[in-house]
């Protein structure tokens, strides 16, 4: 859980907003790691039998408890909701813009922040360019190529 914690800290400061993507991904494998079909060995400490349920119910305890800690203004409803998606994606894109979403709820940033949504901004980006490449006379003709005044 300690490294839950600095993810979690790190990705809030402002600093670090271009490292989202990697530290998304990290957490998107630990929550993995507690998900009931990942690690069978006790992650709570002590690791005594039946201290908890589960990976799972410990992991997600422990982050409910973080996320509202370090975000007084999330209602308990908005932490649970954030920690159901954490644990209901398994594909890495949703869990990612989930992340993302949780992230502005938190108003650590904006929700025009442009490095969280760069995954996004360079597919529209490549989307519109390919658009135009495919409408003739819409895409410039590179300089300097055999004009008839050269």
């Amino acid at each position: 859980m300690h490294l839950a914690r600095e993810i979690f800290a790190v990705m809030t400061d402002t600093f670090h907003k271009p490292g989202f993507k990697l530290h998304a991904r990290i957490l998107h494998h630990l929550v993995a790691l507690a998900s009931p079909d990942g690690l069978a060995a006790p992650l709570w400490p002590g690791a005594a039998p039946g201290a908890h349920a589960s990976n799972a119910a410990y992991v997600r305890g422990e982050l409910a408890a973080l996320l509202a800690s370090s975000f007084p203004n999330l209602r308990p409803a908005q932490v649970e909701d954030a920690i159901a998606g954490m644990f209901a994606l398994r594909e890495f894109g949703p869990f990612k813009e989930h992340l993302r979403d949780v992230l502005v709820q938190t108003k650590q940033f904006a929700a025009a922040d442009a490095e969280l949504f760069a995954d996004e901004a360079a597919r529209a980006a490549a989307a519109d360019a390919a658009r135009l490449a495919a409408i003739p006379g819409m895409v410039a003709a590179p300089a300097g190529g055999g004009g008839m005044g050269d």
